[in-house]
């Protein structure tokens, strides 16, 4: 186990235009397109958004006024008026789907990567024959397959987080820039209801929790990738495919279906999760069949390559 460090660094750095030069490209563009969003808006470039279920704010609005802006003068910004004005229940429900949003640029790209890493980490050292160098070194299979595993379900995972958590903060200085000038007090307005910390703390615990959630998906990425020797994108869709067409005409069922849906990559099953909903994902027979299934597909994965050779 003292080499687990060790090779976990070495996939970092063997897939570091991935792992980190990736997410940080997308996060970037994506900082720049709302920052330049807010500085359309700002300057009436671009349409403000329409506020959803929003009160059409007349141009005499008494509130309207005392904040100073006066509608027959030319109104600035109402979208902003009207946001701040909102309740704080509706302001909160607002910013998580554009919290949500904004995560998206990031979080079907980390299950992607994730996806054809496993996929392929195993079946690559095959086909460029560095298994026989990596095979002449005192490392064991199994130690091998776990580091592979452990850069999926956590450490690729915990980069592309930093990321989101990094864009999350763009958007809210986006929205500071956008109201800039404006009457409106940015902290109540807009980072109270964000609840950034206790977003990022959910969505830990959502990245710990997925990490066995999708066991039997990881498991089943490294036993295809560590014994097909073609086309592997072929077989790992191909083979379950077949078995849920097999279910479906001999036995009318619909259970390996249902399993391997449950067991999926899922990019906004973090929003709106809580602790107690953690929890009582972690202490369910499901869970225990995903970990057994996984398990036994990862242990697969570890004999197939203790047998493995060049392609």
């Amino acid at each position: 186990m003292s080499q687990l460090p060790m090779l976990i660094q070495r996939e970092y750095w063997e897939h570091k235009t991935t792992f980190f030069y990736l997410p940080a490209v997308i996060t970037c563009v994506a900082f720049a397109i709302l920052l330049f969003a807010a500085l359309g808006m700002k300057a009436g470039v671009i349409d403000e958004p329409v506020l959803p279920n929003a009160e059409v704010m007349q141009p005499a609005d008494d509130h309207l006024i005392d904040l100073g802006v006066d509608g027959r003068n030319g109104m600035s910004n109402t979208w902003l008026l009207q946001f701040a004005a909102s309740p704080f229940e509706r302001r909160q429900a607002i910013l998580e789907r554009v919290c949500l949003g904004v995560s998206l640029a990031l979080l079907p790209v980390m299950w992607i990567v994730s996806f054809f890493y496993l996929l392929h980490c195993l079946y690559e050292e095959r086909k460029d024959r560095s298994i026989l160098f990596w095979k002449s070194l005192p490392i064991s299979d199994g130690i091998t397959v776990l580091t592979k595993l452990i850069c999926a379900m956590f450490l690729l995972p915990f980069i592309y987080l930093v990321f989101i958590m990094i864009l999350q903060l763009g958007l809210l200085f986006s929205a500071f820039v956008f109201s800039m000038g404006q009457p409106v007090d940015f902290w109540n307005t807009f980072w109270l209801p964000a609840r950034l910390i206790d977003r990022w703390l959910m969505m830990s615990v959502y990245i710990f929790v997925a990490a066995f959630w999708c066991l039997p998906l990881y498991g089943w990425l490294l036993a295809v990738s560590s014994w097909c020797r073609s086309a592997p994108f072929a077989w790992v869709l191909g083979l379950p495919i077949l078995l849920v067409i097999l279910e479906k005409v001999f036995l009318s069922g619909n259970q390996v279906s249902d399993f391997i849906s449950r067991h999926r990559f899922s990019a906004t099953s973090a929003e709106g999760m809580t602790l107690q909903a953690a929890l009582d994902r972690v202490i369910t027979w499901d869970m225990l069949a995903a970990v057994i299934v996984g398990g036994m597909l990862v242990l697969v994965a570890v004999w197939r390559r203790s047998y493995a050779d060049e392609i």
